[in-house]
């Protein structure tokens, strides 16, 4: 008999661990999608694609199905496991264009594209946990230096962007500043990163920055225990397309993780890696687009 209950409860914890991705029967979708392989003369362009619907309607230019995955649950490149090799070469490009039905909300976005993954792409994955590496977000010895909210910013809503000097709550905005060039990013010169958000939380911090940086980047998590609403202002200064002597690029980063502990009393411990358990994405299936 307690080889049985032991059974059960291992059989009720495997199922637990591997819960459906699949999005739920009837639930929101888009209402026309068309999607079509890259052109070979734009296989070698940049890909470009939207995290919302915009002006009713979401497009995809030059992007692979990972990158639709990614962006569909969430998560970063690095916990999604089970991407077929053919996704990797560059003539499995696609350029996707769908409309969105009238008042689509942000929360709707994500089931939409799940939806579409699973007609279109025949797509089924599961979620596990899984102990990986991950970047910690924690305060600093010297305490947070951040300020309380000041409320100057609107509660974010479905529709265009909003007049200039109006901000959304919790959405991190940047502002590229040369220094004396026309164009530092052309010219290679002095350039100030600036982020600014009204009415944030870390989660927002994390939201946004969590993304940023290299493809197979891992994962961001916040141990800071700060459960408040804040409004964020720092920033450092770059050189663009700066390079070594063996013309490699040279990483910068750190001059962002030197703002953070200065101006907002806060550690990113990008360069000492810590394991942590963290949702993942298991593909089981996907292939090739069903025609338009």
């Amino acid at each position: 008999m307690k080889r049985l209950a032991a059974l059960f409860l291992l059989l009720c914890g495997i199922a637990s661990a591997q819960a459906s991705a699949l999005p739920a029967a009837g639930g929101p979708s888009f209402d026309v999608v068309s999607i079509k392989m890259t052109a070979a003369a734009s296989q070698h362009d940049g890909g470009a694609w939207g995290t919302r619907c915009s002006s009713g309607r979401w497009s995809a230019k030059n992007v692979n199905v990972s990158s639709v995955i990614v962006t569909a649950y969430g998560v970063l490149n690095s916990q999604v496991v089970g991407i077929p090799d053919w996704d990797s070469k560059i003539d499995h490009r696609f350029y996707i264009t769908a409309s969105c039905p009238p008042g689509t909300t942000a929360a709707q976005f994500r089931p939409m594209l799940q939806a579409m993954l699973v007609d279109r792409f025949h797509f089924t994955a599961h979620w596990e946990t899984r102990d990986m590496n991950v970047r910690i977000i924690a305060v600093a010895k010297t305490g947070a230096q951040l300020k309380p909210a000041s409320g100057a910013c609107v509660v974010p809503t479905p529709g265009p962007e909003l007049p200039h000097g109006q901000h959304r709550c919790g959405q991190f905005y940047t502002e590229y500043l040369g220094a004396g060039v026309a164009d530092p990013v052309v010219a290679g010169g002095p350039e100030t990163v600036h982020y600014q958000a009204w009415s944030a939380t870390i989660a927002d911090f994390v939201a946004y920055f969590g993304r940023m940086g290299r493809i197979n980047q891992p994962p961001m998590v916040d141990e800071t225990g700060l459960t408040g609403k804040y409004d964020f202002d720092f920033q450092y200064e770059v050189v663009m397309n700066l390079k070594d002597d063996a013309g490699n690029p040279v990483d910068q980063s750190y001059k962002f993780r030197e703002a953070l502990e200065k101006q907002l009393g806060l550690i990113d411990n990008e360069t000492k890696l810590q394991k942590r358990p963290m949702p993942v994405l298991v593909v089981d299936h996907v292939e090739m687009p069903t025609p338009n």
